[in-house]
């Protein structure tokens, strides 16, 4: 057999095959990009819905998260994906490989030489030494989240080849067999009345953020493959607009919407470059265009979300969680007349992660908040007149929650327990407790917005037919 390596969880130039093994959180955020990576003959397999360690789950959180991930794999990709599980921080024990087996995964791949590209590296150079260590049958772990994994890997792909190598998929290398279909389009999914959003045939969309208008009009910003769109049924049909494309050199992505007193929208979205991540704000004018964007913050690293809400002074205020540098935490930016002020939120440490902001009719600011590695999401809000965070409930494996306030005092949260899968919508009287109720039980959650009635207006994405583009859907409880 010619010597050969594998490098999984990076992308590589075409022609220098790979295998990835994405997560759900991630996966689901772009299914157009891993639609194409499986279209050029790149191998996916198994890294769990979350990054959670699996010794530490129980076996039956396990086993819902590895078919958690499988149906968001299989269905994103429009193929199967692979028999292969590659476990969070390689980490894994006898419980872990026979509850993967049961699900489907009977091999476990770790690797042998660690690019370390993760791990502080200081230099492109450096990951260049890493990452060239190999023999004949080596895997090599990389990451699309360095800013050197990109510069470094033109070399690293020369220096094997250089020296004999070939790179092949993981199924090439240790000889697995073909998988077979595992996902299908559900069957009449949906608890509330779902509608989802006109499109041109073919035309994926994901990621949308709803807000609701004075009138009753609904608005909703989410992305395409070529940018943010902004769509409303104000005029009695749905009417849609580009508000920033994406282009060659800069990713747009995660929109988050809320409109003011007089209608109009308030849009945060992140922008990426070569360069760094921006959280980016553009308000919409009363003609209906939008105005250039104005820089919320530099981001050192992407945050997975960030969310806008209008304060009781009808400015705009948006949370999103702060994950590197000095103090880590949540951060609230709120929107003067000099620009953008960002305030740490006190009781949210780096664990704190993915906000979603609420503000009640007294004025008092809500987060709703879940925490990386901990099966939980937390409120922490100013209401007393101090900040304080307390654990809402007990969710496993929970993904990014929303919430928002109705006229009286009402609150509705929507969360989804796990990736892809059952989303459910909890209310909460002022002064009461959560009662809860499932909207559709697949979809990917992305917003909510409260009518006028105060029931909730859940925002998701999902694909609903083998091969077919993700949509846009909206949720409303009848009558």
């Amino acid at each position: 057999m010619p010597a050969c390596i594998s490098i999984v969880g990076t992308l590589l130039a075409k022609h220098a095959a790979a295998t990835f093994f994405p997560n759900g959180q991630y996966v689901r955020e772009a299914p157009s990009f891993w639609r194409w990576v499986a279209s050029q003959g790149f191998a996916v397999g198994s890294h769990g819905t979350t990054h959670h360690d699996p010794t530490t789950l129980s076996a039956e959180q396990l086993l819902v998260s590895l078919g958690s991930e499988r149906r968001i794999l299989d269905e994103t990709l429009g193929v199967p994906s692979i028999d292969a599980y590659r476990p969070p921080y390689g980490s894994f024990n006898s419980v872990v490989l026979e509850v993967a087996g049961v699900a489907g995964y009977p091999r476990a791949v770790g690797w042998d030489v660690d690019s370390r590209d993760q791990l502080g590296i200081k230099s492109v150079d450096e990951e260049i030494a890493n990452a060239t260590g190999g023999t004949n049958g080596s895997i090599v772990l990389m990451h699309c989240g360095s800013p050197f994994t990109p510069l470094a890997l033109p070399a690293i792909i020369d220096r094997y080849r250089a020296r004999g190598f070939s790179f092949v998929t993981i199924p090439e290398l240790l000889a697995l067999p073909a998988p077979a279909a595992a996902w299908s389009p559900p069957n009449a999914p949906d608890a509330w009345p779902a509608e989802t959003l006109p499109a041109a045939a073919g035309e994926a969309a994901w990621n949308g953020s709803v807000a609701i208008d004075g009138a009753g009009h609904r608005h909703v910003a989410y992305e395409r493959p070529d940018g943010i769109v902004s769509a409303d049924d104000a005029s009695g049909t749905w009417r849609s607009a580009m508000v920033t494309p994406s282009t060659g050199s800069t990713f747009v992505s995660r929109p988050s919407l809320t409109v003011d007193s007089a209608g109009l929208g308030h849009l945060v979205y992140l922008s990426a470059t070569s360069f760094g991540t921006q959280l980016l704000y553009r308000r919409q004018q009363s003609s209906g265009t939008w105005s250039n964007a104005s820089l919320v913050a530099a981001l050192g690293a992407p945050a997975s979300t960030a969310t806008i809400a209008i304060d009781r002074g009808g400015a705009p205020i948006v949370a999103f969680a702060r994950v590197t540098g000095d103090g880590e935490s949540i951060v609230l930016a709120s929107r003067g007349p000099n620009g953008w002020t960002r305030t740490l939120v006190p009781t949210t440490d780096g664990s704190f992660l993915s906000p979603s902001v609420a503000v009640d009719p007294a004025g008092a600011i809500h987060l709703f908040e879940r925490r990386n590695g901990h099966s939980e999401v937390d409120e922490t809000t100013n209401a007393s007149g101090a900040w304080k965070t307390s654990s809402l409930l007990a969710v496993p494996a929970s993904a990014v929650p929303f919430a928002a306030f109705g006229a009286s005092g009402r609150l509705v949260l929507a969360i989804q327990p796990l990736f892809g899968g059952e989303i459910r919508v909890g209310t909460r009287p002022s002064g009461g407790s959560l009662s809860w109720t499932t909207v559709t039980a697949t979809g990917d959650l992305s917003g909510l917005a409260v009518a006028g009635d105060g029931s909730g207006v859940v925002a998701f994405s999902r694909i609903l037919e083998a091969s077919g583009p993700s949509r846009i859907w909206l949720a409303q409880p009848r009558g």
